[in-house]
């Protein structure tokens, strides 16, 4: 498996055949002269040109960053379980119907996705002297309105959340730790740090129970600034652009200047907040104990809609195509449209869901207070498998790799296969439990437990490669990014391990 860094090199190496391609040939028999008519002189255009290459790295720039559910091996990729040739992302016929599937509804008819096909199909193809310059102009006008009308999706995969992506699959791109860690820094708060760190460049933003929301320079462990809230905080950050949001025990959802700590806007609910923000299609999405999910307006803080359930919604939500799924103390799993909070399907456990979905594929997996981790399809809401457990799964799951990895408070870290809901290898901690959620790191999976440890674990068989002791119970879930590990603990601690 190798980064969507380095899936997008091999991309450019293609582009920069096509531009040696063009160089050869300027000369060749494949050049056509046409005639500038205002001036009377001769052009030499051959008919791979500039403009052409240009607008197909657009097309391919599009793909990489607006289709999450590839996976990237050396020469292919692999796309809902079809192997898929690579070079394939530089044929015509493989971007329309991907792209066109990423443009808002407002422009997915019929003849805006034929004048995106027309030119696109036509490359390669022999053509006319008057329909050179003309498919050309057309394909660089198709690939800046893509680029503009796909900023929305763009962006939102750029933030920075709980669980790393709005899939919730808890998979980071960061190197792992497989040594013996070293602490880079510690920054103690007043209370017990029960959210998550997360990280956005050289930022660690995370909530503490003595109800304040710090900045920490991630390199140093500085604290840049606290905003101080009216109850415990654990819900943990999401940040997006130049805002970071949360919800505090208050019952409010909080909007922040990332470089001033200053209030934006505030909203509030009716109940505590524990649940995780995250942004997707210009709205805030965040639960509450009120027995709500909300979708808040970014910029604002206005409410767009609120969905009401029969219990608190303590999960945090995942998002998908155009639904939104969540958990809720009523024992239900719940999909909803993402844009106007109407429901498309529930799914009952026999138990309170504290767990947060994690999504891959169309298969929704989360855990409950029966015991169990369940597999869903998002597309009907019918279940899949279910794996048992000795006691509640609090942990939300993480999925890589045909696994998914999940803590129960069993004290035990399980991997259960994907497909099948078999158990691959189970993990025991010290009595206490796990609530924490596994982060994935190639092959090294990281969790915290109440014994107090950090762990590292080989994902493919559940070895121990270390473990860390802090100073009391871990709650909090790892980040890790560019190779440090970051984590709360109930010590009032937040841990940078290299």
């Amino acid at each position: 498996m190798i980064s969507k860094q380095s899936a997008k090199d091999k991309i450019e190496s293609h582009v920069t055949r096509f531009e040696e391609q063009f160089h050869s040939y300027k000369n060749s028999e494949y050049n056509e002269t046409l005639t500038r008519r205002d001036t009377g002189k001769a052009k030499s255009l051959p008919r791979h040109c500039p403009l052409l290459t240009f607008s197909k790295v657009i097309a391919n720039q599009l793909i990489f960053k607006l289709v999450p559910r590839y996976s990237y091996t050396p020469g292919n990729l692999y796309q809902d379980g079809k192997k898929r040739s690579m070079l394939r992302l530089l044929r015509p016929q493989s971007i329309v119907p991907r792209t066109a599937l990423c443009l808002p509804a407002s422009m997915r008819s019929a003849t805006f996705t034929h004048f995106i096909a027309g030119p696109l199909c036509e490359m390669g193809k022999p053509r006319n002297k008057s329909s050179i310059l003309k498919n050309d102009m057309r394909l660089l006008m198709i690939a800046i309105a893509l680029l503009w009308s796909c900023s929305c999706q763009l962006n939102d995969s750029a933030q920075k959340l709980f669980r790393e992506n709005v899939q919730r699959t808890g998979v980071y791109l960061s190197q792992p730790i497989h040594h013996e860690p070293t602490l880079v820094w510690k920054f103690v708060s007043q209370g017990s740090v029960e959210a998550s760190p997360i990280i956005s460049e050289n930022a660690v933003f995370f909530g503490s129970m003595d109800s304040c929301f710090y900045y920490i320079v991630a390199r140093t462990g500085t604290p840049l600034w606290k905003f101080r809230t009216e109850g415990f905080v654990i819900s943990s950050a999401c940040v997006y652009k130049h805002i970071v949001y949360f919800g505090s025990r208050d019952s409010a959802v909080y909007a922040l200047d990332v470089a001033t700590g200053s209030l934006i806007w505030r909203f509030k609910t009716g109940n505590e907040i524990n649940s995780s923000p995250m942004a997707a299609q210009g709205n805030l999405y965040i639960g509450s104990m009120d027995s709500c999910l909300y979708a808040l307006d970014l910029m604002t803080g206005r409410m767009r809609w609120r969905f009401k359930c029969g219990g608190g919604v303590f999960s945090s939500p995942a998002i998908t195509g155009s639904a939104i799924f969540f958990g809720s103390i009523d024992g239900n799993v719940y999909a909803l449209d993402a844009e106007t909070g109407s429901e498309r399907w529930r799914f009952r456990t026999n138990g309170a869901i504290y767990s947060s979905p994690a999504i891959e594929r169309d298969v929704l997996c989360i855990g409950s207070e029966d015991m169990h981790l369940y597999a869903i399809d998002a597309r009907s809401g019918r279940e899949m498998w279910k794996f048992e457990t000795r006691a509640i799964v609090f942990s939300s799951p993480a999925i890589a790799d045909g696994t998914v990895y999940v803590g129960s408070l069993d004290s035990t870290i399980y991997a259960i296969d994907f497909s099948s809901g078999r158990e691959k290898w189970r993990f025991r901690t010290s009595d206490w439990g796990v609530n924490s959620s596994p982060a994935i790191v190639r092959n090294a999976l990281y969790i915290g437990s109440k014994d107090s440890f950090l762990y590292a674990l080989d994902n493919r068989t559940g070895i121990v490669l270390w473990k860390f002791k802090t100073g009391d119970w871990v709650f909090s879930s790892p980040s890790v990014v560019e190779g440090i590990l970051f984590c709360g603990s109930a010590d009032g601690s937040v841990y940078a391990l290299r």
